[in-house]
């Protein structure tokens, strides 16, 4: 969870109810907003908000644990001790009701995906419409003999970019069904 940018939990997972819990304390909220501003120590915290020093740590506690902060560095006191500094973690938390186990395809559902699905099929399909080459002859009008084919052959002006809509509905509908199917499959897999 450390590395995600976004995080989206349902509101009956446990994870929900731990930060509702350190969202509604005062102290933690406070704590949040100075890190916000700065990457602070326990100790600097402690100073600039007033609060004890077990407070400060009980609710950086409550805060890592939730996922709301990270520890970034550390330095040593005079005395030897090692100080974690502390700053808030980059990424969105998100509460939503029921159950959020789902992928992005699964939320987005039939009403968002099909269409989508369409939609990239038809445009493979005019794609491949116009992507056919086909060969350019030079007309002629006098009669060919049989040496005069490799003088036709060479009078070929190469080819040109021709609009097929058959070849079009060919690939966009092949596309189409094997893109449904794979969704199709995905969705029977859940």
């Amino acid at each position: 969870m450390a590395d995600e940018k976004f995080v989206v939990f349902s509101m009956k997972e446990p994870k929900a109810k731990e930060i509702a819990k350190v969202i509604q304390s005062e102290k933690a909220k406070a704590i949040l907003d100075l890190l916000a501003e700065k990457r602070s120590s326990p100790k600097e915290i402690s100073d600039s908000l007033n609060l004890p020093m077990s407070t400060v740590q009980y609710n950086l506690d409550l805060l890592k644990e939730a996922g709301l902060i990270i520890a970034t560095g550390r330095k040593y006191s005079p005395k030897g001790r090692k100080m974690l500094y502390y700053e808030p973690a980059k990424k969105a938390i998100v509460l939503a009701p029921g159950t959020t186990k789902q992928s992005i395809i699964e939320q987005l559902g039939d009403k968002v995906i099909l269409p989508i699905i369409a939609a990239i099929s038809v445009g493979a399909g005019l794609i491949a419409s116009f992507a056919v080459k086909t060969p350019q002859f030079a007309i002629t009008t006098a009669p060919l003999m049989e040496k005069d084919i490799a003088g036709a052959q060479a009078a070929a002006l190469g080819t040109a970019t021709t609009f097929r809509p058959e070849i079009g509905i060919l690939v966009g509908a092949i596309l189409f069904g094997v893109l449904v199917g794979i969704y199709l499959a995905y969705r029977a897999r859940k």
